[in-house]
Order: C-alpha cells, then structure tokens, then sequence
C-alpha cells in the first residue's frame, strides 16, 4: 500500500521499520462494511447473524447478531449494545465524538500560555484503542526500531519499562525529573533537553514520553513551565532540522488541584507549534469517565498546517489512521463494543453534564488531596515530598538508608498500610508512590502517623 501523503510529510522520517511497513489491508471488516451498505444477502464477517424472531419467540424480523439466550437473563440492556463486533478504528461516532471531547477541553482550559485553545480542524480523526496501555505500545511500535530510545523522566510508571523495553526492545532514556532552582524544585527541562540532543546525534529523530498529570508523582507544570517546554522543542528542532516525536500520555487529565498549574494537557500547545513538531494524544475513558475496567482509550495525532495542502487533508489523515488501524488488526482485532456505546451515551448526555455528574469524585479526591499535602508538608526528617498537583498520586522519597521496599514492608506489618515502593538505584529512586485517591479522607491523618511512626522505628 502506497502513503503518498504520509511520505512527503515530516512524520515519515519519524517512522520505525515497522511504522513505514504496517498497514491495513482491505480485508474482513472493509467488505462486511461494503455489504452493509449495498447487499441484502451478506456472508462476510465471522459471526452469527439472523433475524431476531430466530432466536427469541417474541422477537422481531431485524436482523442481529445471535447471543447465548442466557445473556439477557443477566443484563438490562439490549444484548446488541454489547455483543456484536465494532470496526477495527472503533464505534465511528464516538470518534467524531471525542474529537469534539478534546476540543470542547481545550476551549475551556485554564492557564495555558496561549490562553483558551481551540484546536478545532487540528486533529486527525482518534482511533479507541483498548486502554492507553496499548497506546503507548502502538506509539513506541509505529516510532521507533529495536534499540532506539524513548525519552522519559526518571520517576516514571513502571509499566514503561514493560512495553517500551521488554515489549518493544526500545531503550528508556532517562533524565532527573526536577532540578533545583530559585531554592525550589521545578520540572527539569534542561535535563530533558540534554537528553533530545543527545537523541539526535544517533537517531533521525527523537522521541520523548509526557505524562502530565504525572503517575507517580502528581506533578503537574504551570503556564511558565509549558511556554519553557514549548520553546524548547521549537529550540531543538531548528536548530538540528530534526523532528520530536511527543507522545502526551494524558491518563489522568481533568484531575488537577493546584489552581496555579494548567489543567489540561500540553498537547494543545503543541498542536501545529512547528512542522517538526509532532503531538500524539495517547488518552481515554479509563480515568477520565472513571471506567477502569472498560479499557476504552484514543489515538489522536496534533495536526500541523505544513504537513499536506489543504485539499489533501482528509487523504493524510486516513493514511496515518490505516498505521495506527493495521497495529490494531494484527494484534487485539478492536476494542470493546459494550464499554464504547457506554463512554458514547454519556457523551452523548452532553459535556458539561458529564463534568458535572463526574465534579462529586473530583471534589473527594481533591480533599484528600488537600490533606495528604498538608500533612505531609510538615517537617519530616527523613522523608522529602516531590511537587505534585494532579492525579491520584504524590511519591514520598525516603532516606537511602532505608530501601523503600523494607520501609513499606514495615508499614505493612506493623501497621497495616500499604502504599507502592519504587526503586531505582541506578537513577537515586527510593521512594513510596501514595495513591491518595483510594483512602478516605478519615483515614489519612492516620496513615501519615503511620509513616511518620516507621521514619522513627526507623531512626531517620
């Protein structure tokens, strides 16, 4: 399959061996659609299909897709809301509908450098994805070859690890993630620059992770931080003429609590910053709409003005989608039809009613939030707390003395509290991730007690 577009674009050289190869055929799904369309007699996909009354006395002559009778013993819901298959890309009208999602978030955002962001005409059409999981898998896969980096900071979701490198055969290339500066801790964005010039000196691109808010830490940038990013990858790129692939992991945008940070991811100010610019929006309904176990996440390329003439737009975008479409094909097929009508129905609802129906957890956790950073803010000799403003989590670094490990098994045993230790010697992690988010706000004076108890047992 030819990508003419794709070809004369930037975002070709930024391409991995597999990411120029991929695609996706006219195969199953693109004929079962065609006959859909244009046939009254249809032997195509690989499923049972019949007239309703076939299975269920009193059904009717539409044609479904046949269900285990018991099903509906079990579920209040018609059966065709969960059991047919959905098209490879996903449900097409909860694409269009979480473009409109992700645009509706930035025309209402706070404190980004450029104000309120409408990004409308600016976004390639997302693909659902089976949690962003699989989009950073699919990010690594289509960008970069065996052997070649990703660009992280250093307190990072392990799970990074597990697809970039044992996954992929990808390397994390690591930075500090804060430096000292003003007698205060701030995003290290000259480690991460050090580490993009680096990149270029072997690769023909480089390739850098954001996850803002962050897991572990809860860090999440304010307005001067962004515009410091922003002028740095513009820096890098004119500089060397090469591109920066930027995957935006945006798992847990919306759930920001310090009003002095922007609530909304830096892809919007990274969309059509600079040709060799290019934003990848890696996010879905696992956090936001609180679905853990739906797995329903989006694929969404930042769009540049350079990259294609206008009346080829919709050709560039379809070609770009057919990589990401051939990745899911050749490994999870689609993504789940149930959890998908469910993210679509409430969108659907409107989305100020979904912020407002989701606003109640939003103020619980932000209370707990509040809380945990009050009382961990107290002098503690021992332990240091890393800047947080966002997402479920802040990481307490704890006294090298005392590896985490043994720390949070001591707090298990003696007093039942659990929190995820993180080590990372290499690197001078030794820290305990605290996910405020699942304890009651009742219970966190108590679990500081706690640590503050296993410091001292401790003698640190």
């Amino acid at each position: 399959m030819k990508f003419p577009h794709l070809e004369s674009s930037p975002l070709w050289k930024t391409f991995s061996d597999y990411g120029k190869q991929i695609f996706q055929p006219n195969g199953v799904f693109y004929w079962s659609g065609l006959a859909k369309k244009e046939a009254n007699i249809i032997g195509t996909i690989g499923a049972i299909l019949g007239p309703e009354n076939e299975l269920e006395i009193d059904g009717t002559d539409k044609t479904i897709t046949f269900y285990v009778p018991m099903i509906r013993d079990m579920i209040t819901c018609d059966p065709q809301m969960i059991v047919p298959y959905t098209p490879i890309t996903g449900n097409p009208e909860l694409q269009n509908l979480w473009r409109e999602w992700i645009i509706y978030k930035g025309k209402n955002s706070v404190n980004l450098p450029s104000g309120q962001v409408d990004l409308t005409g600016k976004l390639s059409l997302p693909v659902v994805i089976p949690g962003l999981s699989f989009g950073i898998f699919t990010g690594t896969r289509l960008f970069i070859n065996s052997g070649e980096e990703i660009i992280v900071p250093h307190k990072n979701w392990d799970n990074y690890a597990a697809i970039i490198k044992r996954q992929c055969g990808g390397k994390l290339t690591t930075f500090q993630t804060f430096a000292q500066e003003g007698g205060k801790l701030v995003y290290n964005i000259n480690g991460m620059k050090k580490k993009i010039l680096l990149s270029f000196e072997t690769q023909q691109k480089a390739v850098v992770l954001l996850n803002f808010p962050s897991n572990p830490t809860g860090f999440m940038p304010d307005t001067i931080t962004v515009e410091k990013m922003k002028e740095t990858f513009i820096d890098c790129v004119e500089k060397h003429q090469k591109p920066i692939v930027i995957l935006c992991d945006d798992a847990y945008e919306g759930y920001v609590y310090d009003d002095s940070a922007v609530n909304v991811s830096v892809f919007y100010e990274l969309t059509n910053l600079h040709e060799l610019i290019i934003p990848i929006k890696i996010d879905g309904a696992t956090k936001e709409m609180l679905m853990y176990g739906g797995r329903i996440g989006c694929f969404t390329l930042g769009l540049h003005d350079k990259w294609f003439n206008s009346e080829d737009k919709d050709e560039f975008c379809e070609e770009f989608e057919n990589k990401v479409k051939g990745t899911i094909r050749s490994t999870i097929s689609n993504s789940n039809t149930y959890a998908q009508n469910l993210v679509l129905a409430m969108l659907k609802q409107g989305f100020d009613k979904v912020l407002e129906s989701r606003k109640k957890v939003v103020d619980i956790i932000r209370e707990r939030y509040t809380l945990m950073n009050t009382l961990l803010s107290e002098p503690m000799p021992g332990a240091t707390m890393d800047p947080n403003g966002g997402a479920f989590f802040l990481l307490l670094n704890i006294n090298k003395k005392v590896k985490a490990s043994d720390f949070n098994i001591h707090l298990l045993k003696k007093y039942q509290t659990g929190f995820i230790p993180l080590e990372d010697e290499k690197n001078g992690v030794n820290a305990l991730r605290i996910a405020f988010s699942s304890i009651p706000v009742s219970k966190i004076p108590k679990a500081v007690e706690n640590i503050k108890a296993t410091l001292k047992d401790f003698g640190l």
